[in-house]
């Protein structure tokens, strides 16, 4: 009879320690998901990571190449310069949105209402890269970097 005892309270603890163990990992995972999400979750600290100037000049087939300015705001705003090297053409430039999320390829999307959108991979704290939709960079990469050219 003790031994039933001793197995029966033996089985009771060891579930009892089972449940409230699988209690503290459930929330240690709620946790750790909460943590990721604030790590990746737009927002102003993330755009006041992205928020400044850059510039670039990207080669064009038929326009002798365009100098390329990206104003960044830390609300989610940006500006988009574009500055023809070929003579006649005038710069345009345009406003919009940016979305920044390391979760999504490519990390910087910059909309706009009446043009294509505009993305960017960023490289560093002072450089972005011209990529496509898909995050694909160009085969000459290194004529597609924006430089920033503000203090941070």
């Amino acid at each position: 009879m003790s031994s039933k005892l001793f197995l029966g309270v033996a089985v009771v603890l060891t579930v009892a320690f089972m449940s409230c163990n699988n209690s503290q990992n459930t929330q240690s995972q709620t946790e750790a998901q909460t943590e990721q999400k604030d790590e990746i979750m737009e927002g102003a600290p993330v755009f006041s990571a992205l928020k400044g100037t850059y510039e670039g000049t990207i080669p064009g087939a038929d326009n002798g190449g365009c100098k390329y300015t990206v104003v960044f705001g830390d609300d989610g705003r940006c500006t988009l310069t574009r500055t023809y090297k070929k003579e006649g053409l005038e710069p345009e430039t345009i406003t919009g949105t940016f979305e920044y999320s390391l979760a999504l390829i490519p990390h910087i999307v910059c909309k706009f209402a009446k043009d294509a959108p505009v993305c960017f991979m960023r490289e560093s704290n002072n450089e972005i890269i011209m990529v496509d939709e898909q995050g694909n960079e160009a085969e000459m990469r290194k004529d597609y970097i924006l430089t920033r050219v503000d203090a941070q």
